[in-house]
């Protein structure tokens, strides 16, 4: 795992001071830290160690460098230079990494608690104990990740900026610089290095060629109709599997295929029937002389003959045998038993089926054997045993039907009711936890049905593997639920945090981003349990076969299945972070970089375009012209006095010297299609979503105005108004003004806004209504107007 680890995060070509794959080294030591204190922990607290939890280090390792390569997708993702053209600091791109990827694996990791944590209330105590110490081993490692890799990542990328040698720590130069110096090629690619120019140096092998073929047959028309005809098949071959799948644990599963034990099974299921001897006890004393008892037992004995699993052919009933001997006296309780003594003389082999209190005058219990007809599947042997119940039960006598194969059939029954209702809790959980941190009712939807449908394929599959439903896939059933949440959430929430104009181009920058993650975990997680193969330990061997089934479903859902559904019917959802998702190329310029004159001539234009509607009602067409005239000298005029004022009550964009935004909220893209939106002043052409969205906002705004003391200017910090309307089409006009009744404008919906800005030009715009209202002339509100 340390090599594969290493491999995974070193970059396509050597740089001794961009190199990373120390980090693969310090998840794998996170992970095992973790290890050791699920270990430590439940060792103190007294719980049982079982044979199940010696599969638990293999899980978790597969689930720590999940988390790793997730984190270390996000950091390199993060851009490497500003807007302006700087570049970035430590502090910002390990913000952006955990914006991007912190929530993911939040969501994996509280998934998989969850999932054991469901587990760990099963009424098997091997699963129970199982599913806490691999519960408390994932909350480990998802702490792990935060307080040891994390802080590991800070080192590493304060390292780099400080062009520091990724072995040796010591300050390194350039290629071209040791070239010059004269050293060796060894030397120059033993020592030579520098800072990463662009994201794609970050990329290596084994995440490169896996995302671009994904890419390729998701993006193409026959791609689709591939994946479309192998997901049919998948679909019909689970729900065969699953429909004659078997229930039931083999005892010759429970050793190795050495043993004797192994050997009389399978010769025994082999060459003779498998037949069942059930025995009735009755555990109470009985006045067995009376004619009412006798025909009791021989009525439930008769019963008992006829039902559909015992066979005709053998009884052993001492009663019956008693009772047609010469010995037999029902004169009275005594003379019963007297007579009964001399029976069992000479029937002894029936004297194990009576016993007697300690004079020798009652009979205090007694029992009937039967034998049952062939049975063939662990189906047929749980129905056996709930039918021999069910008749011990009607009777009118204390009855109980047993025999120690029992104990075995009991799981026939118990634990596929177990199994489901458990998966049922378990997938119910991941509905809600997906809600909270994917508010995407459309995307929320996906991952439960992928869940669900990954399920149905595991239990299909495990009819093909030789495998049945039992105590012990039952836990490996259990453990399945996170992970198959796992990679269909780390691809549904990187599709929604990207940026694209059409599905496609999400689906692509999707899988850009998280592609290469989800196939280096699971192939991470596949040679972490590869060793399993040699096992002679059926619990090892079947743990081996469905993480192999989970991994390899999980991949083909989250990269090929789940993007195609995405890139037909996805949702247009505008991303909350992560714009610059291609490391080689410059984030876009936002309202802020464009000059201040376009900006104040696009945005001036669309406000006198209400302003020149307004003055049509009350003007000759001679005064409309000489007023639109009059309009943009003004706006000229203004344009130049001062720029903070314009920036401020114009653009709606704050001032960055009095505070710095959170790093979540300022960072929106405007629509690249904004200028097509601009049909209308009157607002008719705005969506229902996007009115509902400006309604909310508005009254809340106002809402605080009336309730807190906000400043002119400086307020610190943002009011991200962002929902993306349409196909990108997310600009909107005067409609504010029907909302809010004042000339309240924002150019690009999504732009940054500053709350105090917005109040202020709301105070403004009032003002200017009053003094409208005062019969005040309509040119001189124009041009007092910011």
């Amino acid at each position: 795992m340390l090599t594969y680890a290493s491999l995974a995060t070193t970059g396509s070509r050597i740089n001794c001071i961009a190199d990373r794959s120390n980090l693969g080294r310090a998840g794998v030591l996170a992970t095992v830290l973790a290890i050791l204190g699920s270990f430590g922990l439940t060792s103190v607290t007294g719980l049982k160690y079982v044979a199940l939890v010696g599969v638990m280090p293999f899980l978790i390792v597969g689930i720590g460098l999940d988390d790793v390569f997730i984190l270390l997708s996000g950091l390199a993702d993060a851009p490497l230079r500003r807007a302006d053209g700087t570049p970035t600091n430590t502090q910002e791109r390990i913000s952006f990494a955990m914006a991007t990827s912190g929530v993911s694996i939040t969501i994996t990791s509280l998934t998989d608690f969850l999932a054991f944590g469901i587990g760990s209330s099963s009424s098997f105590v091997a699963i129970r104990n199982f599913s806490i110490y691999t519960g408390v081993a994932v909350l480990f490692c998802y702490l792990n990740q935060l307080t040891v890799f994390v802080p590991c990542m800070v080192i590493n990328e304060k390292r780099a900026e400080n062009s520091l040698h990724a072995y040796t720590c010591l300050k390194t130069k350039s290629k071209d610089e040791l070239k010059t110096e004269g050293r060796s090629g060894v030397y120059q690619v033993c020592c030579a290095g520098s800072p990463a120019k662009n994201n794609s140096e970050f990329d290596n092998f084994c995440q490169k060629y896996p995302t671009k073929f994904c890419q390729f047959l998701v993006g193409n028309l026959v791609g689709k109709v591939f994946i479309a005809l192998t997901f049919v098949v998948y679909l019909g071959f689970s729900v065969y599997g699953s429909i004659n799948l078997q229930e039931g644990l083999e005892l010759k599963n429970l050793v190795s295929d050495k043993s004797y034990l192994y050997k009389f099974n399978l010769w025994n299921n082999l060459y003779f029937d498998r037949k069942t001897l059930v025995t009735f006890f009755y555990d109470l004393p009985l006045e067995y002389h009376t004619q009412d008892t006798q025909n009791e037992i021989s009525a439930l004995a008769q019963k008992i003959k006829a039902h559909a699993y015992i066979s005709s052919d053998f009884e052993r009933n001492w009663l019956n045998a008693y009772s047609q001997s010469t010995l037999f006296n029902s004169s009275s309780e005594l003379a019963f038993i007297g007579g009964l003594k001399e029976f069992l003389k000479y029937r002894p082999d029936l004297a194990n089926d009576i016993a007697f209190d300690g004079s020798g005058t009652t009979i205090i219990a007694s029992r009937f054997h039967f034998m049952s007809k062939p049975m063939f599947t662990t189906t047929e042997e749980g129905e056996f045993m709930q039918s021999m119940r069910k008749l011990a039960y009607e009777s009118k006598f204390s009855v109980f039907a047993y025999t120690p194969p029992f104990i075995f059939y009991e799981q026939y029954v118990e634990v596929f009711p177990a199994t489901m209702q458990t998966l049922g809790i378990a997938v119910g959980v991941m509905l809600v936890v997906t809600t909270i941190f994917m508010p995407n009712v459309f995307l929320v939807v996906m991952v439960t049905v992928t869940l669900v449908i990954i399920l149905l394929g595991i239990v299909g599959f495990m009819y093909y593997w030789d495998l049945t439903l039992s105590s012990i896939t039952m836990i490996d059933l259990i453990m399945t639920v996170g992970f198959s949440v796992d990679f269909s959430a780390h691809i549904c929430h990187a599709y929604m945090s990207v940026t694209g104009k059409t599905r496609g181009e999400k689906v692509h920058h999707a899988l850009s981003r998280s592609g290469g993650p989800i196939f280096n975990s699971a192939l991470s997680s596949i040679l972490g349990i590869i060793v399993l193969v040699f096992s002679k330990s059926y619990i090892f061997l079947s743990f081996f076969k469905l993480m192999l089934i989970v991994m390899l479903f999980g991949l083909f859902h989250a990269l090929w299945v789940l993007p195609m559904f995405l890139s037909l019917i996805g949702p247009m959802v505008n991303a909350e972070v992560g714009e610059n998702i291609e490391g080689n190329k410059e984030p876009e310029q936002s309202n802020k970089d464009v000059p201040l004159k376009e900006l104040e001539e696009g945005m001036g234009n669309e406000i006198d375009h209400k302003k020149n509607s307004d003055a049509l009602k009350q003007t000759s067409d001679t005064e409309v012209s000489s007023s639109k005239n009059t309009d943009k000298d003004t706006e000229n005029i203004n344009a130049k006095n001062t720029e903070e004022e314009s920036r401020q009550n114009l653009l709606c964009i704050t001032n960055e010297d009095q505070f710095t935004p959170p790093p979540l909220l300022g960072t929106q893209k405007s629509s690249a299609g904004a200028d097509e939106s601009q049909k209308s002043s009157t607002g008719a052409d705005i969506k229902q979503p996007a009115m509902k969205s400006i309604l909310t906002t508005c009254v809340l705004l106002l809402f605080m105005e009336s309730v807190l003391p906000f400043p002119s200017q400086g307020l610190g910090g943002y009011a991200c108004m962002d929902q993306q309307i349409g196909d990108d089409q997310c600009s909107f006009y005067s409609s504010l003004y029907d909302v809010i009744e004042a000339e309240l404008f924002c150019d690009h919906w999504g732009s940054r806004c500053c709350l105090s800005c917005v109040m202020m030009r709301m105070k403004q715009a009032q003002k200017a209504k009053e003094t409208k209202s005062h019969g005040k002339d309509q040119k001189t509100n124009k041009t007092n107007k910011p």
